[in-house]
C-alpha cells in the first residue's frame, strides 16, 4: 500500500520492487497529485476519495454518477480504480469494463456489486 506523502520517485521504486516480487500494488493517492506514467504503470489498484479524484482527473464528485465517471476516467491511467464518495457510496472501474457503483446508508455499505468485489480481489484485498 503506497500513499502520496512521500516523493513520487520513492513510490515508483517501491512499486517496481513490489512487482519484482509478485506483490500487488495499491496506491491511496492522498494527498492528491497528478499520477506520473512511471508510477501508474506499476499500480494494480488506485483508491481515491472525491476530492482526490477531482484533483487528479478534473471531475467534481458531487454524486455517485460523478464518482462513476471519475472512476472510468482514472481507469485509463490505472487498470483498477475505486472512488469513495463519502456517504454517497463508492464507484469502481476496471479498464475496458463498464464502471459500477455501490450505495451506502447508515455509514455502512449495504451491498457491493460483484465487480466492485472483483476489483478489490484483484488487488489482493478481500471485501466482505
Amino acid at each position: 500500500m503506497l500513499q502520496n506523502e512521500v516523493l513520487e520517485a520513492t513510490n515508483v521504486a517501491a512499486a517496481q520492487s513490489a512487482k519484482d516480487y509478485g506483490i500487488r500494488v495499491i496506491l491511496n493517492a492522498a494527498p492528491a497529485r497528478p499520477l506520473g506514467p512511471d508510477l501508474s504503470a506499476h499500480v494494480d489498484l488506485l483508491v481515491v476519495n472525491a476530492v482526490e479524484a477531482e484533483m487528479i482527473c478534473g471531475v467534481a464528485v458531487t454524486s455517485l454518477s460523478a464518482a462513476t465517471e471519475a472512476a472510468a476516467l482514472l481507469s485509463e491511467q490505472v487498470a483498477n480504480v475505486v472512488v469513495t464518495a463519502g456517504g454517497l457510496g463508492l464507484a469502481a472501474a476496471e479498464r475496458g469494463e463498464y464502471p459500477v457503483r455501490g450505495s451506502r446508508s447508515s455509514g455502512k455499505i449495504d451491498r457491493h456489486p460483484r465487480r466492485v468485489r472483483r476489483v478489490y480481489r484483484r488487488a489482493g484485498r478481500p471485501l466482505g
